[in-house]
């Protein structure tokens, strides 16, 4: 356990009223670091979620619509071959389990023969976090957590394989939830930003903090609640609905989404405030996903992104933003007689923001998982780095079964 306050002194001239504004934020601050520093270093991960942090569980069941995760170009760029994940590579959570020094976390419904000792994934790809849509919405995922966290603490079907109750007690129980809501009410509801606004956005933060809640209650006491990407800047919405509303921010982004967006961040934050009063020994980190992309977007060169392609999908179907709805990334065609693939990954995909004009890149998820981990864009803001001792090396290696010899 490490404790530790940095504190910097600077002589200003200020006034009276400017001092104690000064002292104030600072003793905020401090309490804020000491607190977050008084933690134990997860031994595992739970992870419930959507693509964004599915690792394969969308791939074990047999749904009407097809998995693209299981088809090229998806996972090739770094795994050789598809890996089950919506990206050329590894996600959020296969960059935290490596820099713990853990193995990838396997997903609840594999058919494999899964080492569930780091913990384990529930998160479902296109799920949303209020009870509708694809069959594993938030509450299913709580549910299935209960169901597993009973099997690996009974005693007649404890194996190895299985965490043991330290694992569930001081795990980071981490979720993504969210903008699946968003695209649903948008898409499917094909409802305005002012509905969205007031009746989606109430009820999502509502649902997210209950879950949370009732995760709690079954034992979990460091969560780690992502808010939502400036969806605005996805090639998915500047392709469907720029018609519905034309403006533009400074990056060409779809200024109203992402106004919703940040009035829905700024409420589940409340919310998260709210939580670790009323939730005692808790440890609620608020990861700001909106905040790290917005800082790619505004800086793309320096942090190794190509400014021209910040807005523009690397796996290649069409249109203007490279994302054309009939023919995804992953779509195969007829073509002579044979089935070809129609997409197929840009050169570099490491220049590019989006993957697939849905999710995102390995290089990107890569700087996201940095960024959080040493505490940047992470309320309180721990740096894992140094308190866990972490090793970002794997960070960069390429995938060892692609480089055996």
């Amino acid at each position: 356990m490490r404790k530790g306050v940095a504190s910097r002194g600077t002589k200003v001239a200020v006034s009276t009223a400017a001092t104690m504004w000064l002292l104030a934020v600072a003793l905020v601050l401090a309490i804020g670091v000491t607190t977050a520093m008084d933690i134990t270093c997860p031994p595992a991960f739970f992870s419930f979620g959507t693509s964004l942090s599915d690792t394969g569980n969308r791939a074990h069941v047999d749904l009407p619509v097809k998995d693209f995760s299981q088809l090229p170009p998806y996972g090739v760029p770094y795994f050789g071959v598809p890996s089950n994940r919506f990206s050329d590579g590894r996600l959020i959570l296969d960059f935290f389990a490596s820099a713990f020094g853990f193995p990838f976390i396997e997903p609840f419904l594999t058919d494999d023969a899964p080492d569930y000792t780091r913990g384990v994934n529930f998160a479902f790809s296109g799920a949303l976090a209020l009870p509708y849509g694809v069959p594993y919405y938030f509450e299913v995922q709580v549910s299935q957590f209960a169901t597993f966290k009973a099997r690996a603490l009974s005693s007649h079907t404890f194996t190895s394989d299985y965490p043991g109750l330290d694992k569930f007690d001081q795990g980071m129980y981490m979720v993504f939830f969210g903008r699946n809501d968003f695209t649903d009410a948008y898409g499917m509801q094909n409802l305005t930003t002012s509905e969205v606004l007031k009746r989606i956005v109430p009820l999502l933060v509502r649902v997210i903090v209950d879950h949370v809640q009732e995760l709690y209650d079954d034992g979990a006491r460091t969560f780690m609640v992502f808010n939502v990407n400036p969806q605005g800047c996805q090639p998915q919405y500047l392709t469907l609905f720029a018609d519905r509303h034309s403006e533009r921010d400074s990056n060409g982004c779809l200024a109203a989404y992402n106004r919703v967006i940040r009035i829905f961040n700024s409420r589940l934050w409340k919310a998260v405030q709210n939580l670790r009063k009323t939730l005692p020994d808790s440890m609620i980190f608020y990861a700001d996903f909106y905040g790290v992309t917005k800082q790619v977007l505004d800086h793309p060169k320096e942090y190794g992104f190509a400014p021209d392609k910040t807005l523009v999908a690397c796996c290649v179907i069409g249109g203007e933003y490279k994302y054309d709805p009939p023919r995804r990334c992953g779509t195969r065609g007829m073509v002579n007689g044979q089935w070809v693939d129609e997409s197929k990954a840009c050169s570099r995909p490491s220049d590019h923001v989006s993957w697939d004009g849905v999710h995102f890149t390995e290089a990107f998820y890569k700087h996201v998982a940095t960024q959080l981990l040493t505490g940047r864009f992470l309320d309180p803001p721990v740096d894992f780095l140094k308190t866990c001792n972490l090793d970002f090396t794997p960070f960069n290696q390429p995938h060892a079964a692609l480089y055996s010899r």
